[in-house]
């Protein structure tokens, strides 16, 4: 069977290998857009991108850009003419020279739009505790996420679902989304829906100071911060003069003061401004994951505090 379409793909990072894979499965790849490789590690080794290193290993055409406003870039657009330009985790707002080139430019998002727009959408839906989150595609316009939805499937969150694990899970959901939405264009069954401006959020980018915890904040804010950076960057305390990431908790019905530790039988609790939280698992800087009951036993913590 040959290929159903042609496409160019534009994205830097891993959540968009499973999409990538999906597409070059049903169409024809015919380049992929992504940065060069930059130094990395300790020894600032030149190191790919998660999709440079794929694209290569699959044989696909790369073209590296330092800018997206790069005139070799949109000539080789131009020669290459895709019937579809999809990106999907890039750092780049595509510029009106460029999606006019294919036939339809499609943006693959995490959400549910117009809610988190930006370049957050997983950790800012667990910041603010959503029940609801999904996968959208659109076409293309000049305001960042703005343009006309195409497809949208929703999937519920788990309630302990963090970061990681709700990542992941949309990456695997956006695949046949994508396939969908292109297969739709190309037979003319799919119209463009403009987005409730009124309903518009936006999910900024994460800053260093967000990662730390204020115990003084309510147990459920404090949770779903926990959920939001695990298990990266993870969500941090200290204790004493050593940093804790906490990367697992849940509400509970006890009460202590803000960042009181109770050692409670198998149970580590820390107070909130509201119920305290408990602390299923958490990594001492240096050292290994570990549970909240290897903490109590290793550091014998009952009665003192984490503190910001």
């Amino acid at each position: 069977m040959g290929k159903r379409f042609s496409f160019s793909f534009f994205s830097t990072d891993d959540f968009s290998l499973p999409t990538l894979a999906r597409l070059c499965e049903e169409g024809e790849c015919l380049s992929v857009v992504t940065t060069p490789p930059r130094p990395r590690g300790r020894g600032k080794r030149l190191t790919p991108n998660p999709v440079d290193e794929f694209a290569k290993r699959m044989g696909l055409p790369v073209i590296h850009i330092e800018r997206i406003r790069d005139p070799e870039l949109i000539t080789r657009l131009r020669s290459q003419a895709p019937e579809f330009l999809i990106t999907l985790s890039f750092p780049f707002i595509i510029p009106d020279e460029i999606l006019r080139i294919p036939g339809w430019p499609v943006n693959v998002h995490p959400s549910l739009l117009p809610r988190y727009r930006g370049p957050a959408p997983i950790r800012w839906t667990l910041l603010n505790g959503e029940e609801e989150t999904g996968i959208t595609t659109i076409i293309m316009d000049r305001k960042v996420d703005a343009g006309k939805i195409l497809l949208q499937e929703g999937v519920k969150i788990h309630p302990d679902e963090n970061y990681g694990e709700l990542r992941e899970r949309l990456s695997k959901l956006a695949p046949e989304i994508v396939i969908r939405t292109i297969l739709g264009l190309k037979e003319g069954s799919i119209t463009p829906l403009p987005q409730e401006e009124g309903r518009a959020s936006y999910a900024p980018k994460i800053t260093k100071e967000m990662v730390v915890i204020d115990w003084n904040r309510s147990g459920e804010e404090i949770v779903n911060q926990i959920r939001a950076f695990s298990p990266q960057p993870g969500a941090r305390t200290r204790y004493g003069d050593r940093l804790i990431k906490i990367l697992r908790a849940k509400l509970t019905d006890d009460r202590l003061e803000p960042g009181k530790i109770g050692a409670r039988r198998d149970r580590l609790l820390v107070g909130s401004g509201t119920t305290a939280v408990e602390v299923i698992s958490l990594k001492p800087a240096g050292g290994r994951e570990i549970t909240g009951v290897e903490f109590i036993n290793g550091f014998q913590p009952d009665g003192k505090s984490f503190e910001a």
